[in-house]
C-alpha cells in the first residue's frame, strides 16, 4: 500500500538534504515537511474559526498566534531500516510521526509512505473503551486483510502474548495504562507489519512485559520490518536502531549512526543538567566550552555522516563536528561535562607491547590510560573502565584502587590494567572510561566525576575455535579425566589454577 500526502510546497529547507536512495527503495520519504498550529485563546474562538464565522465578519476577526512544530524537515528512510527519533519534550517528534501516519495534515511539504503501517502512537488509540479486550482484538484484526483462519490464529497469538487472562472479557475502560499497552502492542505486532512506528509505548508496561516486548521487537527488526522508534530511552534506541535522528525546535539537528547521535545528545542533555547546577549549558545550535561530540573514528576517517548533514549557518560547523574533543592519538570521543580535575588524554590496548584493536580469544592484553591534570587541584580519585557490547550491553567493570594526584599544573599520570587472559569471547566491543572521586562509589554520596568519556576505543576479539554459538565470556575452570568407575581425580584448588 502506498500513501502520499501532498500540500503546498515549503518555502525552504534549512541545510542540505540528506542524500537519498532511489524512491523505489524508500519506505518513508518527506520533503520540506512543515506543521504550524494556530494558538486559540479559547475553545469558543477555535470553534468560530473552524466554522468560518470570522471569515464572514473580518472586522471582528482576532489575530491568532501560531506555533511551528516542524520547519521544513527532509527525511528518507529505506525499506528495512531501523531509525530512532530523539529530542526533548516539545521538539516535534510526535508531530512528525502524526504526519507520517496521516493522523495530522502538514501545513507545507510532502510525505510518502510505501507499505502497510502499524502505529503505536498513544496507549488506547484506535481501541473502543466500551468494548472488551477480545472485542477490540477482533476489531483491530478486521482491518489487516487477513482471512478468517489467519485472523483466528493472530487473535490466539495476541491473547497468549498479552497475558491478560480473564480481564480480556472486561471493558477496555477498566484496564490500567500498562494493561492497555500490553493489548495494543500485542495487536500491532501479531502480524508482521511492513512499517512499525512506535512512540514511547514500550515504557508503559512493567519490567517483565518490557523485556518480552523487546524480544518481539528484535525479531521483527531482524525480519526486515522498517522501524521508526521515538523514545527518551537511549538504551532502547541503541538496542533497536542503526540510525538516529535528533530533532530540536522542529528541525533536524543531527542525523547519523545511532551511537554518534545518541552520544552527542547525551552530552547535550548532561550539559543542560549541569546548567541547573550553575554551569553553562551547551546549546544545540551554538558554541560551548566543552564536549558535545563528534563522529567516532580517527581524524579524517569519519563515516560520512557529517558530510551528509550539510553546512549550517555561515561560520558554523555541521552538528556532528561542533565541540569535537580528541585524545592525543586523534581519536574523537564523547566527553561529558565534569568537575575540574584530571582528564583522560590517551587510552590504548596493548598486545605484546604494541597498540592494537584486534586480538584473539584468551590473549593477555594491557589496557593503558594516560591522564593530565591542568586544573591545579590535588585530588584522590579512582579509575573506572567499563566494557560494553555494540548492542550497549554492559559486560564488565574494573575499578582501580585510590590514586593521589598532587595538583601540580600539567601533571601527567599513567595507569595500566592487565587482563591475563582476557575472558571475553569473540565479538565487537567498546569502552567507557570514568575518573571518579575516591568516595564516589559509596552509598548516599551524590554522583560526581572528574571525567567521563563514553563509547570509544572500539575493539574486536576473534575466535580461536569455530563455535556454532557464542557466549559472553570464557570462564576459567579445571578438567580432570579418569576411567569410568574409578575415583575422580583430585582438583588443584589453588586460586591461580586454570
Amino acid at each position: 500500500m502506498q500513501t502520499t500526502f501532498d500540500t503546498l510546497a515549503a518555502s525552504g529547507v534549512d541545510g542540505a538534504a540528506r542524500a537519498s536512495p532511489p524512491a523505489a527503495d524508500l519506505a518513508i520519504e518527506a520533503r520540506g515537511l512543515t506543521k504550524t498550529y494556530t494558538l486559540y485563546p479559547s475553545p469558543r474562538a477555535q470553534l468560530l474559526d473552524l466554522l468560518g464565522i470570522y471569515r464572514l465578519l473580518p472586522w471582528r476577526a482576532p489575530r491568532f498566534g501560531h506555533h511551528a512544530a516542524l520547519h521544513g524537515v527532509d527525511l528518507a528512510i529505506r525499506r528495512g531500516e531501523r531509525v530512532g527519533v530523539i529530542g526533548r519534550n516539545g521538539a516535534g517528534k510526535t508531530t512528525l510521526l502524526k504526519l507520517i501516519t496521516g493522523f495530522s495534515e502538514a501545513t507545507a511539504g510532502t510525505v510518502r509512505v510505501d507499505g502497510r503501517v502499524q502505529a503505536l502512537m498513544q496507549v488506547g488509540l484506535g481501541f473502543h473503551p466500551e468494548f472488551s479486550g477480545r472485542e477490540n482484538i477482533r476489531a483491530a484484526l478486521m482491518y489487516t486483510g487477513l482471512g478468517a483462519e489467519e485472523r483466528a490464529s493472530a487473535a490466539a497469538d495476541v491473547v497468549a502474548f498479552c497475558e491478560l487472562g480473564d480481564y480480556l472479557d472486561q471493558p477496555l475502560k477498566t484496564y490500567s495504562l500498562g494493561m492497555q499497552s500490553r493489548l495494543q502492542f500485542a495487536c500491532a505486532t501479531a502480524i508482521k507489519p511492513e512499517i512499525l512506528i512506535v512512540d514511547e509505548i514500550l515504557g508503559a508496561g512493567d519490567a517483565y512485559f518490557s523485556a518480552k516486548s523487546s524480544q518481539r521487537m528484535e525479531r521483527l527488526t531482524k525480519s526486515g520490518c522498517t522501524l521508526l522508534l521515538v523514545s527518551h530511552s537511549m538504551a532502547q534506541i541503541l538496542q533497536f536502531c542503526e540510525r538516529c535522528i535528533w530533532i530540536d525546535g522542529g528541525r533536524v539537528v543531527a542525523d547519523g549512526t545511532a551511537r554518534k547521535v545518541v552520544g552527542e545528545y547525551e552530552v547535550f542533555m548532561e550539559s543542560l543538567t549541569a546548567g541547573l547546577m550553575g554551569h553553562a549549558p551547551v546549546a544545540p545550535h551554538g558554541s560551548a566550552p566543552e564536549g558535545k561530540s563528534f563522529r567516532l573514528g580517527q581524524v579524517g576517517e569519519g563515516d560520512g555522516d557529517a558530510a551528509d548533514a550539510g553546512d549550517g549557518p555561515a561560520g558554523e560547523a555541521p552538528p556532528g563536528e561542533r565541540f569535537v574533543d580528541t585524545l592525543d592519538s586523534g581519536e574523537r570521543v564523547f566527553r561529558w561535562p565534569s568537575l575540574p580535575g584530571p582528564k583522560l588524554v590517551a587510552f590504548d590496548i596493548l598486545l605484546d607491547g604494541k597498540p592494537t584493536r584486534r586480538f584473539r580469544e584468551g590473549a593477555e592484553v594491557l589496557l593503558r590510560v594516560r591522564l593530565r591534570n591542568d586544573s591545579g587541584l590535588a585530588v584522590d580519585c579512582r579509575y573506572q573502565i567499563t566494557i560494553f557490547s555494540l548492542a550497549n550491553r554492559r559486560l564488565t567493570r574494573f575499578l582501580s584502587p585510590i590514586d593521589q594526584l598532587t595538583g601540580i599544573p600539567g601533571e601527567t599520570r599513567e595507569a595500566t590494567l592487565l587482563l591475563a587472559p582476557c575472558l571475553l569471547q569473540a565479538g565487537e566491543y567498546y569502552v567507557n572510561f570514568a575518573l571518579l572521586p575516591h568516595d564516589a562509589m559509596r552509598a548516599g554520596i551524590p554522583a560526581r566525576r572528574y571525567d567521563l568519556v563514553s563509547r570509544f576505543c572500539d575493539f574486536q576479539i576473534t575466535r580461536t575455535l569455530d563455535y556454532r554459538d557464542g557466549c559472553v565470556f570464557n570462564h576459567p575452570g579445571q578438567w580432570r579425566m579418569s576411567p569410568a568407575g574409578a575415583a575422580p581425580a583430585a582438583h588443584d584448588r589453588r586460586p591461580d589454577a586454570r
